[in-house]
């Protein structure tokens, strides 16, 4: 299991001196982890689900700090999508207008805000307001989790290791190196 001490350790190994100070290694970590979630599909990112219980008269829920991508919210029952999403423009629009009956309980859009720690997370807001309590089940494609602590453990699998400690090294090495006018 690697942590972001790990990685900065590898880091410096590779350069044979910390990271640049411009750069917090923090910050280095987290652009490596966002580059490896983006390099290809990896399967083990698919698939994760949050339960989000519905509160009546409330419209934003927080969602999973590593969510990427929605694949569909249903109900308890998995049987059909309750929540149809629609862009954060769209949203607004059919707030203000009346709605009729459909096969899906919500509209939704994702945009990000504060959740109850005081922490930015993605939020899903809801139209119309819920008139009672709902069981939505989120299943979603998971990105990095952000690191900030020298323990922080990254959520990589064991076999994936070697190829993210592979990208710290070549991250590394590319962000040193001068430009063509000298600014690393």
């Amino acid at each position: 299991m690697l942590t972001r001490g790990d990685v900065e350790d590898e880091a410096y190994l590779v350069l044979r001196h910390k990271i640049d100070v411009r750069m917090n290694p923090a910050r280095f970590v987290n652009r490596v982890g966002r580059r490896w979630v983006n390099l290809r599909n990896w399967a083990y990112l698919d698939g994760r689900t949050a339960i989000l219980q519905t509160v009546a008269g409330q419209t934003s829920y927080a969602l999973p700090r590593d969510l990427a991508r929605i694949h569909r919210i249903g109900g308890e029952d998995w049987l059909q999508p309750v929540v149809n999403m629609v862009s954060w423009s769209d949203l607004d629009t059919l707030r203000s207008s009346s709605y009729a009956a459909s096969y899906v309980l919500y509209t939704g859009a994702v945009n990000y805000g504060k959740d109850e720690t005081g922490e930015t997370v993605p939020m899903l807001r809801l139209a119309p307001e819920p008139g009672e309590a709902d069981t939505l089940r989120v299943t979603y494609r998971g990105g990095w989790t952000p690191v900030t602590e020298l323990d922080d453990v990254l959520e990589l699998p064991v076999w994936a290791e070697e190829g993210f400690l592979d990208l710290v090294r070549a991250m590394a090495l590319g962000l040193t190196r001068p430009s063509a006018d000298g600014d690393p």
